[in-house]
């Protein structure tokens, strides 16, 4: 039986590390599978597969696999990529709790691309793996992105307590103001919002709440 099945990187790992895989899931939902599930090539390629699956499974790496063992036959109800808001397909699934490399033979792998129509489909497992270290690097960075952009938003949103003196010695010639996060100095250009006098006569230490903007 010629089959595939859609998984996480850490799935992919394990099975070619040589461990048995072990799942007991009772899924939830329009669905009697049970534990691992892939799908017959003969009944859906995998390309057009994952537009249903998509969103629903682990996508980093896709797994067409030879295998003689007795898999579980069940179904899953998913929504129809190609019809209306609220059509479905009804698609037969194979299952089974456990399974390694002694009894799934890897044929061929990919990893997705929802943008490409075809995708490139390789033998070499150790080229796959460093192509999936490398995605997973890309990731982590974009999250680090992510969450340091968020930082300075909030950072930026805050009133902040100086007076005009101490503010013009933070804001250089360009409107540039440092600000420090997790101990790395990020510049900003930054201009007066508004200036509300607390105290004291109009000068250069007048103690003031200046509100900042920021492109």
């Amino acid at each position: 039986m010629k089959i595939f099945r859609y998984m996480s990187k850490d799935e992919f790992d394990k099975l070619i590390n040589g461990e048995t895989l072990i799942n007991n899931t009772i899924h939830k939902g329009h669905t009697n599978s049970v534990g691992f599930c892939f799908m017959k090539v003969e009944d859906n390629e995998p390309r057009y597969a994952y537009e249903f699956l998509s969103g629903a499974v682990d996508d980093d790496v896709c797994v067409v696999f030879e295998t003689k063992k007795k898999l579980n036959k069940s179904y899953g109800v998913y929504a129809n990529p190609y019809g209306s808001f609220f059509d479905t397909i009804t698609e037969n699934e194979y299952c089974t709790k456990e399974y390694s490399l002694e009894d799934f033979k890897i044929v061929e792998i990919a990893i997705p691309d929802f943008r490409k129509e075809e995708w490139k489909w390789e033998t070499d497992v150790k080229k796959i793996q460093k192509q999936l270290k490398k995605n997973e690097q890309k990731r982590l960075k974009e999250e680090q992105e992510r969450e340091t952009k968020k930082q300075l938003q909030d950072e930026f949103e805050k009133e902040r307590q100086l007076t005009l003196q101490e503010f013009m010695k933070q804001v250089n010639e360009n409107h540039e103001i440092d600000i420090l996060i997790s101990g790395k100095i990020y510049k900003q250009t930054a201009y007066i919002e508004t200036v509300e006098a607390n105290s004291g006569m109009l000068g250069e230490n007048i103690e003031a709440t200046i509100k900042m903007w920021f492109k």
